[in-house]
């Protein structure tokens, strides 16, 4: 019996691995024909601690009006892909549920906004080099004027997404230090 559960685990391990790898060349393939590749391993204590960046991103991650574009504003994006678990999509259910119950006023008064972002479509795959994403990711971005302040990659709601009233409070503190922080 401990043989056969042996041999069960190690055909699990193998298949998994095998799908992991098969993956990971698919999504290069996908990435050498885009022209923008590759993946960061940016932490959210990289992002925390990188200095604030005064220059528009590369490709606006936001449209702009001239109303808003005097304002600060923050954004949470939740980067995902075209596959998405169970898991990726509490995380983003959570993180919504977050934001809107949260903050209904910055939402309302534009200075904060909730965007779910396939970064497997064309035309924002750049967000993967942009904030150094390596797996499905929720991550606020400070603008003031239109150009990015500030970026963090909140890394803990993996760990958290089994304790929906942890993961809500751990994504309302930093949400709340981003609108907070001038």
């Amino acid at each position: 019996m401990k043989k056969l559960v042996t041999g069960l685990l190690l055909v699990f391990v193998l298949v998994g691995l095998g799908y992991f790898v098969y993956s990971e060349l698919e999504a290069k393939d996908k990435e050498s024909s885009s022209p923008v590749s590759g993946t960061g391993g940016g932490t959210e204590s990289q992002a925390a601690n990188a200095p604030a960046q005064g220059d528009s991103l590369p490709h606006p991650p936001f449209a702009s009006s001239p109303a808003l574009a005097k304002q600060s504003k923050v954004i949470a994006y939740y980067f995902h892909t075209t596959y998405r678990c169970p898991t990726c999509i509490n995380i983003e259910a959570y993180a919504r549920e977050a934001i809107e119950k949260g903050f209904p006023d910055a939402l309302r008064e534009g200075k904060l906004e909730f965007r779910s972002v396939n970064v497997e479509e064309q035309g924002n795959r750049h967000f993967i080099q942009d904030y150094q994403l390596y797996s499905k990711s929720l991550v606020l971005v400070k603008l003031l004027e239109g150009k990015q302040l500030n970026w963090q990659n909140q890394t803990r709601v993996w760990e958290l997404v089994r304790d929906k009233n942890s993961f809500i409070k751990y994504v309302q503190d930093a949400t709340r230090s981003f609108l907070e922080d001038e």
